[in-house]
């Protein structure tokens, strides 16, 4: 189940969203090193020599999502790729349902 701290870093990111305040960064993974791409908010930070800031929300997949992740079993008989990809298109006022 999400908890409410993820609920809320969406809904502060469908803001972002709805306000054209988002970016998608290439960061470093400081566990690894690597370059990532990292959807992130922007938003003011009061100083005047760096105006902005950029709020890291979510990494995006490096490989296939379908192949890295199953939806939660729905209890039914159908296939997890078929029912990732429903979840990730049905939606009802900006929430997955």
């Amino acid at each position: 189940m999400l908890n409410e701290a993820h609920k809320a870093n969406f809904e502060t990111l469908q803001k972002a969203f709805s306000q054209g305040d988002v970016c998608l960064l290439e960061c470093i993974d400081k566990s690894t090193g690597q370059l990532v791409p990292v959807v992130c908010a922007i938003q003011p930070s009061g100083d005047a020599e760096k105006p902005i800031e950029f709020v890291p929300f979510a990494k995006m997949f490096l490989g296939n999502p379908y192949e890295e992740v199953d939806p939660p079993d729905d209890g039914s008989d159908s296939d997890p790729d078929s029912r990732l990809k429903e979840a990730a298109t049905a939606t009802e006022g900006g929430e997955a349902v």
